[in-house]
This record gives structure tokens, sequence and C-alpha cells, in this order.
């Protein structure tokens, strides 16, 4: 069986290596034919006659040369030659006329011819080496499904991995179709020009990067009621003024007030661009970003975050932010030697605290969840997750983002609750705040004044009437 292998397999190896041979001779051959063609065209352009040298009829006699005369200019001239005696010259006949050789033309090419033999050697077992590789391949296939070697789920797969090389896309996405739906309603002479603005935010610009479909939804949304309202009295986007536009923003506030204005100059931009209009009417709209809502939390709200919170994890975050009014920042940066559970006290932000009744029951079933999953952590963040277990650092915002977010939990809003309900139950006064949360002066200031204004008590000296907080506690 192994002689027949090795029959099998040498005789294809020898004949590609005897065409192989035959093709390097062929090639040497054709290449010392070119050679010897172009030493001979070399030959015939050099073969023309050289010059002929004049001779006397007599040998001519010396020359007498004298030598040149001193002279004091900084040049010395030439040597004058003395003028040779006369003597009588006979030329020879001039040379025959020269005539180019005959131009060289390259002997015509051999028409080519089927090599057989080196098709057969050559292409024609690499054809039936690929037609057996095929049949090889479908033959295994055939007979893996047969018997069982591939599990169904592979099958399913497999043939879906080949199905989306069928597949071609060719739909609208839902976000045109929508644009052309909704702006095909507008009035004539603003339709063409939304349209046209929402499929440049939505595809992007040279110098704008493509918005989301969300953003294209919000922006028409924020606009519509005005571009409803404008063609009463205007036919095209150039006619709207500055009025118009503030006339529609008279009755909103807060984050819709922010979103129409954002949305308005984002439009008109984009039609100074396409040279619609001249100047932008909403240029001088200023679309500041509203403060925090500090009003307390109702009951429905601290009832959907007992409901949200089940996890020991989100427990904890919800109790410090809810008792000591700690930033998610320090929550996170918390490490297990800020804690003292025997003295029942905890160090947040270098601010140390007593620890309370809830705080302190969330954190000890925090404490034995962490010591119950990651027994060997040598991360000493009190906060951990699957990722964070195996190194030293803290978690990120995105822990926060997965834990309590989609449950539309603030911790901002929590904490600020917490300040707020202790300058209403307890006294406001921006000392005692101070001193008890360890923020600085001025918020405290300004969680002070709201409360007394929340009370109907009058504000102290210097601390206003605005309930907003101007900068970060």
């Amino acid at each position: 069986m192994t002689l027949v292998i090795l029959i099998v397999l040498g005789i294809p190896i020898w004949l590609i290596a005897r065409v192989s041979a035959r093709n390097r001779l062929a090639e040497v051959l054709n290449r010392l034919s070119a050679l010897e063609s172009e030493v001979a065209r070399l030959k015939l352009e050099k073969g023309s006659p050289q010059p002929v040298e004049l001779q006397s009829s007599r040998p001519s006699q010396p020359t007498t040369v004298t030598p040149a005369p001193v002279t004091p200019a900084p040049v010395t001239p030439p040597t004058p030659i003395s003028a040779a005696p006369q003597t009588s010259v006979s030329w020879p006949p001039p040379p025959p006329a020269f005539t180019s050789p005959p131009a060289f033309k390259p002997p015509p090419l051999p028409i080519p011819k089927i090599d057989w033999e080196q098709f057969v050697g050559v292409k024609g077992f690499a054809w039936i080496g690929g037609l057996a590789l095929f049949l090889g391949v479908v033959f295994f296939v055939k007979y893996s499904f047969d018997n069982n070697l591939v599990p169904p789920v592979l099958r399913v797969t497999i043939g879906f991995l080949a199905g989306l090389g069928l597949l071609e896309d060719d739909t609208i996405p839902a976000v045109r179709s929508w644009i052309g739906r909704r702006t095909g309603d507008l009035p004539p002479g603003f339709d063409t020009v939304v349209r046209d603005w929402l499929l440049v935010l939505l595809d992007g610009a040279p110098r704008s990067r493509p918005r989301s479909a969300t953003t294209i939804y919000v922006y028409f949304t924020a606009v519509h009621p005005l571009i409803s309202r404008w063609p009463a009295d205007r036919g095209h986007l150039r006619e709207v003024t500055t009025q118009d536009i503030r006339a529609g923003l008279d009755n909103l506030r807060g984050h819709r007030l922010h979103t129409t204005i954002s949305a308005v100059r984002s439009l008109f931009r984009f039609a100074r661009k396409r040279g619609l209009i001249f100047a932008s009417p909403a240029q001088r709209l200023k679309a500041g970003v509203p403060g925090p809502s500090l009003l307390p939390m109702t009951e429905d709200e601290i009832r959907a975050v007992e409901q949200a919170i089940t996890l020991p994890g989100q427990r904890l975050i919800v109790a410090l932010a809810a008792v000591h009014a700690a930033r998610w920042e320090a929550i996170r940066d918390l490490t297990l030697d800020d804690l003292d559970l025997p003295s029942r006290r905890i160090t947040i932000a270098g601010h140390p605290q007593r620890l309370g009744d809830l705080s302190h029951e969330a954190l000890r079933a925090w404490l034995d969840h962490r010591r119950a999953t990651w027994p060997h952590t040598p991360n000493r963040h009190v906060l951990i997750s699957e990722k964070t277990a195996l190194g030293d650092g803290p978690v990120t915002r995105g822990y926060l983002d997965f834990h309590l977010k989609p449950h539309g939990v603030s911790v901002e809003r929590i904490r600020r609750d917490r300040i707020l309900h202790e300058a209403l139950t307890g006294r406001p006064d921006p000392l005692h705040l101070s001193l008890l949360f360890g923020i600085s002066e001025r918020p405290a200031s300004q969680y002070a004044r709201i409360a007394r204004d929340i009370l109907a008590e009058p504000p102290g000296p210097g601390e206003g009437t605005q309930h907003d907080l101007g900068e970060r506690e």
C-alpha cells in the first residue's frame, strides 16, 4: 500500500519537475537568441569607414620658432609661430560616400503552440486537485450531517452565516421614512427646508458629525409647534423674525426650553449655510443649561426608589446618598480603611461621620455579599464588580448606570433631597449644613435660602431669593 501511494505521488512530482526544467531551458535559449541578434546589430552599426589622414608629397622642412617678446601685460599671449615655407600638397581623392547600414529587423516571434505536456503536468493536475478538494469537503460535510458529528445548533448557525452573504438590506431606514412622512405635513415653504435639515443632521456634513435618530426625533418635536405657528403670517423661513421665535418660547421652561432653543438655532444655522436666509434670527437666543431641581422628593418618587433597589450594592449606594448626602464619586472611592464598624463610624471624602442604622445595615449586608462572592479579592475598595475584583481600581460610572439609572434612580437627586430635608426639618442654618455634610459655605447658604422660602421665612442677610445652585458644592 505504501509503494502505491509513493508511485501515485511520485508521478505527478516527476512530471511537474520535467515540465519546469523544459520551461527553464526554453527561456534560456530564447534569451541566448536575443543576445546574438543584439551583437549582430551592434557589429553592423560599428562597421563605418575611418577618416583618412592627409599625406604631403614631400616632407616639410623644419619650422623656426621665435620666442615671444616679454611684455609687461599680466597675461602672456601665446607664442607666435613663424610661418612655414609653402609646400605643395597633393590631396587624395575623396572617399566614397558613406551609406548607412540596413535597418535591423528582429526575427519574427514564433507562434506559440499548445504544450500539451505542460498543460497536463501543471494545469491539469491543479484542476484535478481543486475538484478533488471540493468533492472531499462536500462528502465530509454530508458524512458529518448523516452521522450527527455536527450538532443541530451548529448546522443552523452555519446556514445562518451562509445566508447572510446572500442578503442585502435595501430597505429604507425607519428614521428616513419618518422624516419624509412628518415633514410632508408641514406647510409649503417650510417642508423642504426642514426635511433637508433633518437629513443633514442624520447623515452628517464635512464639518459636523452624524446625529442619532433620537436627536432627530427630539429636535423635530421641539421645533414643530413653532413651525406650525409661523405660516399664518410668514411664507418662508427667511421671513421669520426674532419676535416670532420668542413668542413660541414664552410658555417653555427648564430642559424643554433649552432643547427648543438648541433645535431652532440648529435649523437657522443650516439655512444660513445653504444661503436660504441672510441672517439668523435665533443667533442671540441663549440656550443656557437649566439649574437642578431643589424641591423635596414626593412620596411617589421615594416609593419608586424603594421598589427599584433590590440588590445589596444598590441599597448601599442609596443609603449613603440618602443618609450621609454622599456623592457618587465619594461612594466609589470608599475603601475598607474608611470603615470602622465596631465604632459605627465612616469617613466619606475625608469627612468622618457616624453611621446611621439604615446605612449600617446596608453596609453589613453588602460586605457579607462581597465576602461570599469574592473571598480572595485583593481590591480594597468597598464597591467592587466582576471586572474590578481582580485588580485594585474602583468601579466605573457604568456600574451606577447599570444598577440604578435604568430604574430611574438618581443619586444626585437623593443627595440634594437629603440636604434640603435637613434644612427643612432641622434648622436652615448654613453653618449647621456645612459641618454636618462637609459642603462649602455658598451651597450651604443656598440650601438654607431655599428652605426658608419653602417655609415662608424671611431670608437672612445676603442670601437672596433665587432657587438654584449656581456652582458645584
